[in-house]
């Protein structure tokens, strides 16, 4: 996700015609650790608006409710922010598929991974779709029992299972396991918020290991939208960084997290750089000291002109764009 972000930036930075004469910095500040719920960030977007009085907009939180909570506190800053919301597709292929009980199994050391389970989960309830079981491990945890997962989710004869964990990590331990248990089969469907590689996976090339991953479902653009230029010419960029550097980019596709960071930052940026062109009196710099960030509402980032990847990939609410 942030390296999706990331990514923009760079693009914007080395543009003339976004931003002209502007140079996009970016801060990172820890806005949540798993471990103190929905409002771990609440301190630091108290930070940002009290302390940290060149920072105009911002992008994370792992998690919806999260997200509409650091928003609504960083709104009193007048201080736009944005994040990703996960599941809804999910849900929406669950339905049509007439699923209606499915496990999750979630790496509870990975910000991104945790935030995904509780965001599905929410969907998922919603929906009124049963989750048998929401297992957590400790992907740090070198001891961490996989054998032990698996012959519980085999126990409770789960054929939805939903895996929330990154990439180049332990979650392929966990699929080797699950393998052994009989749980990679005809009869089970597996959805990976990211493709669960080898840690010591290149990143490309022929590997055997991959064969246990063949099937599993992870969400992306497909169909007539695939097919833009615009998209394609994303697309291709994106795979050609991940091949520079596999470990970092994850995945050599825009999928559930990656694609959502570009498009809203991305949309960010394009709504700063069209609120310029529209009040030509306000300079970068007034714009970097907050002058003008009353402002800044969601409604200065309807119809920017960004193209992102997706067709519509914001939803506008008075607290946030999620």
């Amino acid at each position: 996700m942030d390296s999706a972000a990331e990514w923009v930036v760079d693009l914007v930075n080395n543009q003339s015609d976004i931003l002209p004469n502007t140079t996009v910095n970016i801060l990172r500040v820890q806005g949540w650790d798993g471990t103190s719920g929905v409002g771990g960030a609440a301190k630091v977007a108290v930070e940002l608006g009290e302390k940290l009085k060149d920072v105009v907009v911002a992008f994370g939180e792992t998690n919806s409710a999260s997200t509409k909570l650091t928003s609504a506190i960083l709104s009193h800053y007048k201080i736009p922010s944005v994040g990703n919301r996960w599941g809804a597709d999910l849900v929406l292929l669950l339905n049509r598929w007439n699923v209606w009980r499915a496990a999750i199994v979630y790496d509870a050391n990975d910000e991104e991974s945790v935030g995904a389970c509780l965001d599905i989960k929410e969907n998922l309830f919603r929906n009124d779709i049963v989750v048998l079981s929401q297992i957590l491990y400790n992907g740090s945890d070198e001891t961490t029992d996989f054998e032990e997962i698996a012959v519980e989710l085999k126990a409770m004869d789960a054929r939805y299972i939903i895996l929330c964990a990154q990439s180049y990590s332990r979650s392929y331990n966990f699929v080797v396991a699950a393998n052994q248990t009989g749980l990679i089969s005809k009869d089970h469907v597996w959805v990976v918020t990211n493709p669960p590689y080898p840690i010591d996976y290149k990143g490309s090339g022929n590997d055997s290991r991959l064969s246990l991953l063949l099937g599993m479902i992870t969400f992306t653009i497909t169909g007539e939208v695939a097919t833009d230029p615009n998209f394609v010419s994303i697309q291709n960029g994106w795979a050609a960084l991940y091949h520079q550097n596999p470990s970092k980019y994850q995945v050599n596709l825009l999928n559930w997290a990656n694609q959502g960071a570009y498009d809203c930052v991305g949309l960010l940026l394009y709504g700063l750089h069209r609120f310029l062109e529209t009040h030509p009196t306000v300079t970068p710099l007034m714009l970097s000291n907050r002058e003008y960030n009353h402002l800044l509402n969601y409604t200065a980032f309807m119809k920017t002109g960004f193209n992102g990847t997706a067709v519509l990939p914001m939803i506008y609410n008075t607290f946030s764009i999620v």
